[in-house]
């Protein structure tokens, strides 16, 4: 999905403006989080969802209990 986005004066900086779909889509409200990376070329945000990232480190660190042998002889 590709929508447009503008910037916007806001004091002395640049606000990016999103289209509701693109919020709503997202789940992105006033009190959202959001983690910004750029490589100099562009820019990715993405929400800040705490509890699904620790679900995330439980699942990586079941795995690596359980397969990490396995792992570890792939990387060689």
């Amino acid at each position: 999905m590709a929508l447009e986005g503008r910037l916007v004066q806001h004091g002395e900086a640049l606000a990016l403006v999103l289209e509701p779909e693109i919020l709503e889509q997202l789940n992105i409200n006033l009190d959202s989080k959001l983690d910004i990376v750029t490589d100099g070329d562009s820019m990715i945000v993405t929400v800040r969802d705490e509890e699904r990232r620790a679900r995330l480190h439980r699942i990586m660190e079941e795995m690596n209990e359980e397969y990490g042998n396995v792992f570890k002889r792939l990387a060689e």
